[in-house]
Formats: C-alpha cells, sequence, structure tokens
C-alpha cells in the first residue's frame, strides 16, 4: 500500500520512465527467482513475493506519469 505513495514521489523526482524501468527490472528479477525461493524456504518465497508487489506499485503512479507528458 506504501510503494504507490513512494513511487509518485520518485516520479516527480526521477520522472516516469526511469522508475517504470527499475520497477520493471525488480519485478523481473523477483519473478524469476520466485522458483529458487521457493526451493531454498517459504521466507525466501514471501520476500520474493513482498520485492514483486513493491516493484509492481511503481507502476501506476509511473504510468500516470507518463500519459500525462
Amino acid at each position: 500500500m506504501l510503494s504507490p505513495i513512494v513511487g509518485g514521489a520518485l516520479v516527480d523526482r526521477y520522472g516516469g520512465k526511469n522508475v517504470m524501468a527499475c520497477g520493471l527490472a525488480l519485478w523481473s528479477l523477483a519473478t524469476v527467482l520466485t522458483p529458487w525461493a521457493a526451493q531454498q524456504s517459504i521466507l525466501a518465497l514471501i520476500t520474493m513475493r513482498v520485492l514483486m508487489g513493491v516493484a509492481e506499485g511503481v507502476a501506476m503512479p509511473a504510468m500516470n506519469n507518463m500519459l500525462t507528458r
């Protein structure tokens, strides 16, 4: 719930494209590492899912910023 708020502040400072690129990179990394994390432990799996959610949360403010420009 907090990542869109933080994402909005980052978008205002660094721009929508940069924040979206970083969010997409983290989102993709968490997606790729999810099967590995599931084999390691439940804590590693939960960490990957949280990282994925945080990275996904910045997408909406970044998209809104890019659309308005």
